[in-house]
């Protein structure tokens, strides 16, 4: 390892939690010293839900709010483009962000309610929402 070259080390304990120590080494001190330690929550406790939506003409929910949510993936299997709106109103065509057939679009960082419409009715979404435990 380079002189000043940082690494993390993961660490379990038996809280569950991961603590992540990040280390230096310093050559010239003959050693490594703790720069910080930080407790992550273990991840493998988080729920994962699928759900299957049909976006149509009218808007309509895709993802309602979830103050637990700490991640969400939404795809589009459709057979056209659909319109996505994250500020808690109704979601319009060609206004709103486009999700083209075949695309992903991770939600991170936002428990908010997330509205879709479509040009044409029908549209297969999919949903997988990652909450806490």
């Amino acid at each position: 390892m380079a002189d000043g070259a940082i690494v993390a080390v993961p660490r379990a304990t038996q809280t569950g939690d991961q603590n992540v120590e990040t280390i230096e080494q310093d050559r010239d001190a003959g050693g490594i010293r703790l720069v910080q330690s930080v407790a992550l929550p273990c991840l493998t406790g988080s729920i994962g839900t699928h759900t299957a939506v049909t976006v149509g003409v009218a808007s309509g929910t895709v993802l309602a709010a979830n103050e637990k949510r700490m991640s969400a993936f939404i795809r589009n299997f459709g057979t056209v483009t659909i319109y996505l709106s994250f500020d808690g109103g109704a979601a319009v065509v060609a206004s709103d962000m486009p999700l083209y057939v075949g695309e992903s679009f991770e939600v991170r960082i936002y428990a908010g309610l997330i509205t879709g419409i479509s040009g044409t009715g029908g549209q297969d979404v999919r949903v997988v929402e990652f909450d806490l435990p």
